[in-house]
């Protein structure tokens, strides 16, 4: 577990995702470093690309959440998980997931 003060606690991970836009614009790979039960930190070398609004998707598990940025940092993106994507954003989100990043 990671040490901090924040309201729900984070665990270290080292999950391979994907951050997506519905307008596939934004279909860049990422290393899911730490979620907790409200957010994420991911690495990905296109921080400053990614939208203030974006999908999570976890390769593992197929989970796909909205979140918001929260914060940036040079190769890393600070998420706040806002809910699970709707059964079409989901459709449209797996069929982005299966096309090569531009």
């Amino acid at each position: 577990m990671v040490d901090n003060k924040r309201a729900h606690p984070r665990f270290a991970t080292r999950l391979e995702g994907r951050l997506l836009s519905l307008d596939g614009l934004c279909n860049y790979a990422c290393v899911i470093m730490d979620v907790s039960e409200s957010g994420a930190r991911v690495r990905t070398a296109e921080s400053g690309l990614v939208p203030s609004r974006v999908f999570l998707f976890e390769a593992k598990s197929s989970d796909i959440f909205e979140c918001d940025v929260m914060w940036r940092r040079p190769g890393e993106v600070g998420l706040r998980l806002i809910d699970s994507a709707g059964r079409t954003s989901r459709k449209t989100l797996l069929a982005l997931c299966a096309l090569e990043p531009a």
